[in-house]
């Protein structure tokens, strides 16, 4: 596969950005449009970290799949109240970019966006908001309760200066940023146009019962939703087995990673 990490100049965040591309080349000869996965970082981590971690371009390998990754920094994709529009620019900007650039599919089926931990957050959170635009939603190790999130930053100054400056001086819990208000609101669209949702957890994970209390309340609702746990922690080998996983439930694509 073709790999390129490159900056693009941004009009929503007014700045220069890193992405990172996947792109079949062995085998592929461009006749039918690839379809696309959004994968998204985590807190600490940027656009090359999927690319050097997780085994990514072993499991994708001939597949008619471009892989997308952005850089965020530590805004949570959101756009922040002190900073940048990062929800926007992952939501509009740079499915733009990718459309004008890359031969790919603009069905909303063949468009995926899956990410891990503070990731996870955003990639359901665009899932849930925009499920015109993607079909599928993806969280591993998910930070998929931002009262968890705030409850985990008291005591720690920098991460709370953090989140206010993403949230806004009183770091109330917006709808926006509220994933099963956001859930509750996409199963009340018509059945073909209700995204499909896939979770994981390690069951070691100190975020596992927050992921366990989000799955059931998922369950409840008219989705078509997927919880997976099995013993990991929160690390790349646990994130790299939810990616196969995701692959093969998502996208029918087996992998040996699994």
């Amino acid at each position: 596969m073709a790999f390129f990490l490159g900056n693009l100049r941004s009009e929503t965040l007014r700045m220069e950005t890193q992405v990172a591309l996947l792109l079949p080349q062995d085998r592929y000869d461009g006749a039918a449009p690839c379809k696309v996965l959004y994968l998204l970082h985590g807190l600490g981590q940027n656009a090359s970290s999927w690319q050097r971690y997780s085994g990514l371009e072993l499991m994708l390998q001939q597949q008619n799949v471009v892989a997308v990754m952005p850089e965020v920094q530590r805004s949570f994709y959101c756009d922040m109240t002190y900073g940048s529009d990062y929800f926007t620019y992952i939501t509009h900007e740079l499915p733009q970019f990718v459309s004008r650039t890359i031969k790919v599919s603009q069905k909303r089926e063949d468009t995926i966006i899956a990410g891990l931990s503070m990731g996870g957050f955003g990639a359901l959170k665009c899932g849930l908001s925009h499920p015109e635009l993607f079909g599928a939603c993806a969280s591993f190790s998910g930070s998929v309760s931002m009262p968890y999130v705030l409850d985990a930053a008291t005591g720690r100054p920098r991460l709370e200066n953090q989140l206010r400056a993403i949230l806004g001086e009183e770091m109330a819990l917006a709808p926006e940023n509220d994933l099963l208000a956001l859930a509750q609101k996409a199963s009340e669209l018509p059945e073909p146009q209700r995204p499909r949702i896939f979770t994981t957890c390690g069951s070691s994970d100190d975020m596992v019962s927050i992921n366990r209390e989000f799955a059931t309340r998922m369950k409840s609702l008219p989705l078509d939703f997927t919880y997976l746990e099995w013993e990991g922690g929160h690390n790349w080998p646990f994130w790299s087995q939810s990616f196969s996983k995701m692959l093969f439930h998502l996208l029918e694509i087996s992998t040996d990673c699994s």
